[in-house]
């Protein structure tokens, strides 16, 4: 009987997944232009490929071996799930056991290194002692990015171009992130949706839809069509929706807010959606700093401006679970947060919007949206023997996640059973489709001040509170561009 739930469940995957691919509007203009990447675009596949399938041959076998995974505190380690009717808890078990049955191997959790947050790269040593050492103790690794991430650049990864079976044109594997990851076009790190935290880590907007419809009139969803939906809006709603509920004269958490907003990952995800990137690839496919100073600085101006001089917003020391809570019982309008949190709020009384995060302003071209610095990548380590066969296991992983994961969690889940209304499934699309990284996103734990102990792409975050961020910047960028190019450095020195 579990078998066959599992199978029925796969059934009324694939036949959502369908039905949204045949429902999918021409004429919305929520449809955004191709996100920027560090490079130029490739050229347009021809029609006779399937970019979603893998093409590993059915022949291909593995004859039994185990396959090790060393976990550099990665997210998501689903190796060792088992079924229990949940529809996406299932779709990752099915992803498994088809590739483990298809290429007659066994996938295997070998270790999981935790991380210590006060000295993030250490996450790393349990790889650098087997590598150092000659060893071939793991076949794959899978790593948190932002702490894992530099094992490419230390030379402790193979480059996976020329393995047999991986192809990074397909659909499942994220281009711009496989382009900011690269180095000189070389692949150490491969991700897209092989992971879950791919879709769950998106940045979003959640917009209490009873709070908005007690003092606007407007659809929300126009607004965002018409492309009006930006950091003066996020003004303009915070102002008109502030109450001072306890009636204390103070402001407080216990009153209604707009918007409040810690100063951590949605402050770095916000300056992203500001079309601030601090890295370019140049023509030979190394990355360069680029530095926007004059946009920095009308950016943290906007966003300074909204948290520190506008009524109904503010800044908060709360955690986000907090934050998170406040929004759920009706106190807060507006919420900057992940995917994730969508699960949390699928009980909530009240309607809710998911929006994109918001623009600049409304000359900026697109909407953009960011993935979680938590997101997992995939490479195999230096040392790992029989390279082809892994890159079958990969390929097909990821095709298989493709395949299972995404219509479960992005389709059923998350347009369904989470989502409110039609429109907002049309904006997860969008919001999927948007995604920008660069170099500085993708390697942060080479890239760390040791004044402040923030990494580079923290950079908003830091400076958040601060009004005037000329002085520092000039004072603090030299020694984050000498990071940046140590980096570099030593991809040019180790890398194979």
């Amino acid at each position: 009987m579990k078998k066959l739930t599992a199978y029925l469940l796969i059934i009324l995957i694939l036949m959502v997944s369908c039905s949204s691919n045949e429902q999918k509007p021409d004429d919305t203009n929520i449809s955004p232009e191709t996100p920027k990447t560090d490079v130029a675009e490739t050229p347009a596949e021809t029609e006779t490929k399937n970019l979603t399938e893998h093409e590993v041959p059915d022949s291909v076998t593995l004859n039994g071996r185990t396959i090790r995974v060393i976990s550099l505190f990665a997210g998501d380690n689903p190796y060792d799930l088992e079924e229990n009717g949940e529809i996406v808890n299932d779709a990752k078990v099915r992803a498994i056991t088809e590739l483990e049955e298809a290429l007659n191997c066994d996938m295997v959790l070998a270790f999981h290194q935790p991380v210590d947050w006060s000295n993030m790269v250490a996450v790393i040593d349990p790889l650098r002692t087997t590598v150092a050492a000659g060893l071939n103790e793991y076949d794959l690794v899978a790593a948190h990015k932002a702490c894992g991430s530099t094992a490419a650049c230390e030379g402790l990864l193979m480059n996976m171009n020329g393995i047999d079976y991986l192809d990074f044109e397909k659909s499942y594997w994220s281009q711009p992130m496989m382009t900011s990851l690269s180095f000189k076009g070389n692949h150490y790190w491969a991700t897209g949706d092989i992971t879950s935290i791919f879709i769950s880590g998106l940045s979003v907007t959640y917009i209490n839809a009873d709070l908005y419809g007690n003092y606007f009139t407007e659809n929300v969803y126009n607004i965002v069509n018409e492309g009006k939906y930006t950091l003066d809006k996020v003004k303009e709603w915070s102002e008109v929706v502030y109450r001072d509920l306890d009636g204390d004269g103070e402001k407080d958490m216990e009153d209604q807010w707009g918007l409040t907003l810690q100063p951590q990952d949605p402050v770095d995800s916000l300056m992203y959606a500001c079309d601030v990137t601090l890295s370019k690839m140049d023509n030979d496919g190394v990355p360069t700093l680029d530095f926007p100073k004059e946009k920095f600085f009308n950016v943290h101006e906007k966003i300074y401006n909204l948290l520190n001089h506008t009524e109904g917003a503010c800044f908060t020391t709360e955690v986000e679970n907090d934050i998170a809570q406040r929004f759920l019982h009706g106190t807060q309008m507006i919420f900057f947060s992940k995917l994730s949190r969508a699960s949390q709020f699928a009980d909530m009384t009240s309607d809710y919007f998911i929006l994109p995060l918001p623009k600049y302003d409304e000359a900026q071209k697109q909407y953009i949206s960011t993935i979680h610095d938590s997101v997992t990548l995939f490479g195999i380590p230096l040392h790992a023997t029989g390279t082809d066969e892994l890159g079958a296991v990969l390929e097909v992983y990821a095709s298989n996640m493709l395949k299972y994961h995404t219509p479960a969690y992005f389709d059923v889940a998350l347009k369904h059973r989470y989502s409110r209304d039609e429109e907002s499934g049309k904006i997860l699309d969008m919001v999927k489709s948007t995604v920008v990284n660069d170099f500085v996103f993708a390697y942060p734990g080479g890239m760390i001040h040791p004044d402040t102990n923030e990494t580079l792409c923290n950079i908003m975050r830091l400076y958040i509170r601060t009004e005037d961020v000329s002085s520092k910047l000039a004072s603090e960028l030299p020694v984050w561009e000498a990071k940046f190019n140590n980096v570099i450095a030593s991809f040019e020195k180790n890398a194979r």
